[in-house]
């Protein structure tokens, strides 16, 4: 499975989201050769604009969200405070309580003219808990209970065969001994 990424002027290249999405920003940075952007600032985009949060996930497997052949639009991804008024429960002169906004930036030159419509803009979903996927976790009971049909009521042997210790006779399979 392949993705194609655009970016700058138009380049598009194509990349393999077969690995943890960590490694898959990085190598979409190195390749594009963006040298002031960090990875983990760095987000796809589907051509309606929809972002896909991938900084959120960097040790899940980048094929979880991201679907062949793509396109994909690259965009920076930035965070900042939101201005608080001065009725607000907010401590204004404490950042770390104040809420914060994410803004994209696309890093395809003219992706308005190339891609009528194309805004970047936050995901509409609510997205799951990273850790909840790293453990193959996405909204089912994965446990054994669960996928194992009931057994139903016991059923009792009608057979009088009587076997030795070790022998494999009788037809109920198995491994004899030798």
């Amino acid at each position: 499975m392949f993705i194609t990424v655009r970016s700058g002027e138009d380049e598009r290249l194509i990349f393999n989201p077969d690995c943890h999405i960590a490694n898959l920003l990085d190598n979409i940075k190195q390749r594009f050769n963006i040298e002031n952007i960090d990875y983990t600032h760095l987000d796809l985009c589907d051509e309606s604009g929809i972002a896909k949060d991938l900084p959120k996930y960097l040790r899940v497997c980048g094929s979880r969200f991201l679907v062949s052949p793509g396109p994909y639009v690259l965009v920076e991804r930035r965070r900042y405070p939101i201005a608080v008024e001065e009725s607000g429960n907010v401590d204004p002169e404490s950042d770390e309580n104040r809420p914060m906004e994410t803004v994209y930036t696309s890093l395809l030159k003219d992706a308005d003219v190339l891609i009528p419509g194309f805004i970047p803009r936050a995901p509409v979903l609510k997205t799951q808990n990273p850790k909840e996927l790293r453990k193959g976790k996405q909204g089912k009971d994965l446990s054994k209970k669960s996928r194992v049909a009931s057994p139903g009521p016991a059923l009792k042997s009608t057979s009088s065969l009587k076997l030795k210790p070790g022998s494999n006779k009788g037809g109920k399979g198995g491994r004899g001994r030798k």
